[in-house]
């Protein structure tokens, strides 16, 4: 249906335009080159990081979730807590990372 069509092209011009964006990234070069890692992949990883706010590798290692606090890996709040990390980029880290063994 009309609808469908319309939000099959939306989608299709987002992705378009993220693959076209990505490429400038001065890591697109390495990324590209990893099997099973693609354009959206890479922006979705990409795209949350800030390097003025990150000023050190440890505090965006806290930001993505990987930090450690009293010993271990920060979890999810339940009840609806606020988060000390982005859970987003913490899910893509993990799968880019799974993609880096297999490659």
């Amino acid at each position: 249906d009309e609808l469908h069509r319309r939000l099959k092209d939306l989608e299709d011009f987002v992705d378009g335009r993220v693959a076209y964006l990505i490429q400038g990234h001065p890591a697109y070069h390495w990324f590209s080159q990893i099997k099973g890692i693609g354009k959206e992949n890479i922006g979705k990883v990409v795209a949350p990081i800030d390097i003025e706010k990150a000023d050190t590798i440890s505090s965006l290692w806290k930001f993505a979730g990987f930090s450690v606090e009293d010993g271990a890996a920060p979890k999810r709040v339940r009840g609806g807590g606020k988060l000390s990390f982005n859970s987003q980029l913490r899910s893509m880290c993990w799968r880019l990372g799974s993609s880096l063994l297999r490659a």
